[in-house]
């Protein structure tokens, strides 16, 4: 199965949320449209997926992307300690 949270993200959102949990230079994420990349198969232009069903199933939420990053940095920092 393939599963996400509720959010609808592109590439270049994840990054620059990435950086903003992390302290990373926000500059150096440069957006690219998927029709300038050589892919192997054409894709769509919004292709988000629906978490509803999992969440029904697994009677959870999925969490939101921003906070799967702040709960990985946490947990991160706690093995550093």
């Amino acid at each position: 199965y393939h599963v996400s949270g509720p959010d609808c993200l592109d590439s270049a959102e994840c990054g620059m949320f990435m950086a903003d949990v992390f302290g990373l230079d926000r500059a150096l994420i440069v957006p690219v449209r998927s029709e300038s990349r050589p892919l192997p198969a054409r894709r769509p232009a919004f292709s988000c997926l629906d978490p509803t069903k999992a969440e029904a199933i697994l009677g959870r939420r999925m969490m939101a992307f921003m906070d799967g990053l702040r709960a990985m940095k946490e947990q991160e920092g706690s093995r550093k300690r």
